[in-house]
């Protein structure tokens, strides 16, 4: 596990976005997704939406004084970290997580391990976080072996997203192996907010003239009428593609200049469409805030949802789908700054607790992590549990 950290080019670039520095304010303001997340901890107290969790797994020598300095050095540099919960103003902790450390009484590498593993992932990834004693970040390790360890980083979302904790590691692990800047991460926290803040009002006149008139509800068929209060309850279901297959998928959205999600997005719209007879279709979009240069490596929590409409017909083919499909990827990408909660607070659409305001499903394209990459000194794969419910 490894990451190149440039934090005098991160500060150069950021300094060309603000209008004043903010690495003086010691306390960052709060984001309005911050504010929402703060009222579902209220409305669900401990719900699984609200938590992230992610690992990985370390071959070789561990020694766990040195594991807990880098975790508090990682910690010092984001002040994020060390917020508490609740109305502001916040106040920051000065402590980091303390390290615990599990060990597993099965033969190392046996079936009866691996099950065991699975069920301390789940347990510790499962277990809410107590708001009251900050920090909102648990640090976690497992012993498999005499060099083979699992870090698990469990959060609440408060402070960080799934791609935060996975920044997190690979701090961790470049501070492991002498690789990690002295002094706090730079941009801040408090600068992402103070960047976000100005550009609203002309974002906010753009999403709302794209989504007026559109439907309010995507009326799928179910076997099962729709409860009255979502459960958040859900599944998954794996399905891998072969490569013969990604390779025409990838041809085919180069000679529509898209890329492979612009791809898989089409085929998303034209099977929602197929299946609901509606031609009015608003998809909501996982995006990152981390697709701003400055921000590619800052911690916090910068995931944001972009409410994508497409407009398409039955018989519509498929050169006219791929480029309805790009032309709304690009115009959302272009407008992405737009916290999703400052939007619904905009356009006030009629609350039901039985489905979510706006966008009723939503696409998300990730890279899978590789399953092993390997440091100067120990080996590392990423694990990570991300929850089968919807953000509520």
């Amino acid at each position: 596990m490894s990451c190149q950290v440039n934090d005098a080019a991160c500060l150069e670039q950021v300094a060309q976005l603000l209008p004043i520095c903010h690495h003086g304010c010691p306390i960052p303001r709060r984001t309005q997704a911050q504010e929402r997340i703060w009222f579902l901890e209220q409305a669900y107290p401990g719900h699984a939406l609200l938590r992230v969790a992610s690992g990985a797994r370390i071959v070789g020598p561990l020694c766990t004084d040195a594991l807990q300095n880098a975790i508090d050095r990682v910690c010092a540099r984001h002040e994020v970290l060390r917020s508490s919960f609740g109305a502001p103003p916040q106040t920051l902790s000065v402590t980091s997580p303390a390290l615990t450390v599990d060990s597993l009484s099965e033969t190392p590498g046996s079936t009866a391990q691996a099950r065991a593993r699975q069920r301390w992932i789940a347990v510790n990834a499962g277990t809410p976080q107590d708001l009251g004693q900050p920090p909102l970040l648990r640090a976690q390790l497992l012993r498999l072996a005499d060099t083979e360890h699992l870090l698990l980083l469990c959060a609440h979302r408060y402070i960080c997203d799934e791609e935060a904790l996975d920044l997190l590691l690979g701090e961790i692990a470049n501070n492991l192996d002498g690789r990690l800047p002295d002094g706090p991460a730079a941009p801040t926290f408090a600068d992402f907010v103070a960047w976000q803040h100005p550009q609203q009002a002309t974002l906010l006149a753009h999403w709302t003239e794209r989504l007026a008139g559109a439907t309010a509800l995507l009326e799928l068929p179910t076997d099962h009428a729709r409860p009255a209060i979502r459960s958040y309850q859900g599944a998954s279901l794996p399905l891998p593609l072969p490569a013969p297959l990604v390779d025409r998928l990838r041809a085919l959205a180069a000679r529509h200049a898209l890329d492979l999600p612009g791809v898989f997005l089409a085929a998303f719209a034209a099977l929602l469409q197929r299946h609901s007879g509606q031609n009015d279709l608003v998809i909501g979009l996982r995006s990152s805030y981390r697709a701003q240069a400055p921000f590619s490596r800052l911690v916090g929590p910068l995931d944001n949802i972009l409410a994508l409409r497409l407009q398409i017909s039955a018989d519509a083919d498929t050169d006219t789908l791929l480029q309805r499909c790009g032309e709304a990827l690009a115009d959302a990408r272009a407008h992405a700054g737009l916290p999703f909660e400052r939007l619904i607070e905009a356009l006030q659409p009629s609350r039901n607790l039985g489905y979510a305001p706006v966008c009723q499903v939503l696409f998300d394209y990730h890279t899978a992590p590789p399953r092993d990459a390997a440091g100067r000194r120990r080996h590392a794969a990423p694990l990570r549990r991300r929850s089968r419910q919807r953000r509520p």
